[in-house]
């Protein structure tokens, strides 16, 4: 009795590359309480829920259709499923590829209810209205109807001419059934393989191109981010702007160190008529620090980035100096106490209408006079002003911070303290 219904389910199995369902195996006379001792035993392998398999048979492109169409048949025992589009390319041997594929092409009903399991793609279509052939234990979706349901696919791998001229050499379809939907094929294999190179590039195109829209969307995206970081940009612009005049004041400060050094601690005057030990000379201190001996470049001495005017002479600057240090009554540097305190040279403007209509220099100092409110410090980078101070060091002030300073060493009596603050470019 047990080698009966052995014979009868490998007869059935034998049939169908190695598989059979649950309901086949009851009917061979296997009691339902046995299919898993069965399993247990290493005999049968159970593939799918209620699908089974004898042990020893190896995996063929037959056997996967097989496989899903015994997964898929309905309580009725039907077969559900149409092996189609690239596996069913291959059952009829019209694939370039003779690789066996990872995934199953399957077609079900549009009321099929089984969930797609792994290793099958599945596509839910309207069966009744494809053209199919029977295979015996497994449908499949006819040639022409499987070329038509890869036709943009093929086009894009630019292997369509092939396969429609080698479906005709083989006798799968003629050229008048591909002329009925639109199909042509070329004449010879040489023919379709120069075509196919065609499509194939044309494809390439078609597919690398932007649409209108998607390149407007790109436009919108890359503004609003130039928008976001242009800000941010001219920041940093304007703080290493600021950065590097604060370096040419310190390139200043050890050029005065320098005067001190050769004219007995002196710091160099604005107006010298020869006394108090200086270097005699009414010259701007910018042209003595330019000269001999001290020769720094003249590019220094005056701010890069604020420049309204084109005269080149060293009489017209944009830093001023401290009236009270730096002209009629020179100081000697000589002791040091309170130096951080005293400052040296401010980023200034011309403020005075006046003054600036009559000299058409447009904002731009004359390093000869320091009083009134033309010679106002001024607040152009990032709304702070570098300040030199006698010892050396410089720092980035804004207007509050200019007014409220505890400036020492300023002019005061019969000279203004330089106080004024003008803020913006």
């Amino acid at each position: 009795m047990k080698h009966k219904r052995l014979e009868n389910l490998e007869q059935i199995a034998r049939q169908q590359a190695g598989y059979f369902t649950a309901k086949q195996a009851r009917e061979a006379g296997f009691p339902a309480n046995n299919l898993y001792r069965e399993c247990e035993a290493g005999r049968w392998l159970q593939v799918e829920k209620g699908l089974y398999r004898l042990a020893g048979y190896t995996d063929t492109l037959i056997s996967d259709c097989i496989r899903w169409s015994l997964w898929s048949r309905n309580q009725q025992e039907e077969i559900q499923c149409i092996i189609s589009h690239t596996t069913a390319l291959q059952v009829h041997g019209l694939s370039k590829n003779t690789e066996i594929f990872r995934e199953t092409d399957l077609s079900v009903p549009l009321n099929f209810s089984k969930n797609r399991p792994t290793g099958v793609i599945m596509r839910k279509r309207e069966i009744g209205r494809l053209e199919v052939e029977d295979f015996g234990k497994f449908r499949v979706t006819s040639p022409l109807q499987t070329v038509r349901d890869l036709e943009k696919k093929l086009c894009r791998d630019g292997t369509l001419g092939c396969i429609l001229q080698l479906g005709i050499t083989r006798g799968k379809f003629t050229r008048e059934e591909l002329a009925r939907y639109g199909l042509f094929a070329p004449e010879t294999p040489v023919v379709a393989r120069v075509i196919e190179r065609k499509t194939y590039m044309r494809a390439q195109r078609g597919m690398s191109a932007f649409t209108l829209v998607e390149l407007l969307v790109v436009i919108a995206i890359i503004s609003i981010l130039a928008a976001l970081m242009l800000p941010t940009l001219g920041r940093a612009r304007d703080l290493a702007r600021q950065a590097n005049c604060a370096n040419s004041m310190r390139q200043c400060s050890l050029g005065v160190t320098m005067y001190a050094d050769s004219f007995g601690n002196y710091l160099p005057p604005n107006h010298n008529p020869g006394g108090g030990g200086g270097a005699p000379g009414t010259a701007p201190w910018g042209n003595i620090l330019t000269a001999n001996p001290i020769s720094l470049p003249k590019e220094l001495v005056r701010c890069q980035y604020y420049n309204p005017t084109t005269s080149t002479s060293l009489s017209y600057a944009s830093y001023v100096r401290n009236f009270l240090r730096m002209d009629r009554e020179p100081s000697r540097v000589g002791g040091g106490r309170g130096f951080s305190s005293i400052p040296l040279l401010m980023d200034s403007i011309n403020n005075d209408p006046v003054y600036v209509a009559w000299n058409q220099y447009q904002k731009q100092m004359w390093c000869g006079y320091a009083y009134s409110n033309f010679a106002a410090i001024h607040c152009r980078h990032v709304l702070k002003a570098n300040v030199l101070f006698l010892d050396g060091h410089t720092a980035a002030m804004d207007k509050t911070a200019l007014v409220n300073a505890n400036f020492s060493g300023i002019s005061t009596g019969g000279y203004q303290p330089l106080l004024y603050v003008f803020e913006g470019e």
